[in-house]
């Protein structure tokens, strides 16, 4: 293709386009309003126009023959309206909420009841256990006093028995010292195993006394039940020299005061203790000084704290 050609091409294109981006024209716009109104008009003309509507026979509904009913007393077994089943039904849940709150309120008095026997019932156990205790309580008490008893019988009992006094009245002449003689008995039930003897004659003694003023005596002598001692024993008065002699109200001021520890086959451990006073003439020797000077201790096998009851 020449040159030429292709300017002319390009110019054709040119006026093309120029054409069709002009305008459009009066003529062709008022065409178009046209068309618009009448299709405006023809739709106002269509609807401006009534519809038609025809107007049946009207429908007749027929209502059931009213029935009377005694309100009072209806018929439930056979109602005879709709109204009165309805009624019936009513009746009924009616009833059916007395009876329900009638057994409600019987469930409330029994579960009342029910409440009040448990409390009865907490309040004796615990009665009957306090009973109990109590009961347990003196039983063991009962079965401590026995075996305390039973202890107390059951046992040895030592006690000095002073024979011969007749060196305490001796004249200045005699050459021997003031003394006694005793010697050791068994009154209890069971053997007595000696373990010690400390005894001592005291003249004019200060009290309270803290000592024997007597050398202890280790021994392990068995004395039988309703026995006594194999042996005799002597005791001088303390601090008192050859040939004095303790005659009328100064025998009086002479106290024999004694301490004897000794077990029994049950294992427990007894302890004596004793202070007489010489009568007048030194004729014999009285238990004096009380429950501090007299009085018996035992203690048992596990438990050598003892107790000290009286003697």
């Amino acid at each position: 293709m020449s040159y030429s050609s292709r300017l002319l091409i390009i110019a054709i294109g040119g006026c093309l386009a120029l054409l069709l981006a002009l305008p459009s024209t009066p003529q062709q716009d008022d065409r178009d309003n046209d068309s618009d109104a009448n299709y405006a008009r023809k739709e106002r003309s269509e609807t401006s126009n009534p519809v038609s509507v025809t107007i049946a026979n009207p429908i007749q509904i027929e209502r059931e023959n009213s029935v009377e009913t005694a309100w009072d007393e209806p018929n439930c077994k056979t109602p005879k309206s709709h109204d009165e089943a309805d009624l019936c039904q009513q009746i009924r849940v009616a009833d059916a909420a007395d009876v329900t709150l009638s057994y409600s309120r019987w469930q409330i008095a029994l579960s009342v009841a029910t409440v009040l026997g448990l409390a009865l019932t907490v309040l004796y156990a615990r009665n009957s256990t306090r009973a109990a205790i109590v009961a347990a309580k003196a039983a063991n008490s009962s079965a401590v006093v026995a075996e305390e008893a039973f202890r107390r019988l059951e046992r040895p009992y030592l006690y000095i028995k002073i024979t011969e006094t007749t060196l305490l009245r001796q004249t200045a002449s005699y050459k021997a010292p003031p003394g006694i003689q005793y010697q050791l008995w068994n009154h209890g039930k069971l053997p007595a195993i000696l373990h010690s003897i400390s005894i001592g004659l005291l003249n004019s003694p200060e009290f309270p006394l803290k000592s024997t003023m007597a050398t202890t005596e280790p021994t392990y002598e068995i004395i039988w039940p309703g026995s006594a001692a194999k042996d005799f024993r002597f005791i001088r008065v303390c601090d008192a020299p050859v040939g004095d002699h303790f005659q009328g109200a100064r025998a009086t001021n002479l106290v024999l005061y004694g301490i004897l520890e000794y077990d029994d086959p049950t294992g427990a451990r007894h302890t004596d203790s004793f202070l007489m006073r010489g009568l007048p003439n030194a004729t014999a020797f009285v238990i004096d000084g009380g429950e501090e000077y007299n009085w018996h201790e035992t203690s048992y096998p596990g438990d050598r704290s003892g107790k000290k009851p009286g003697a």
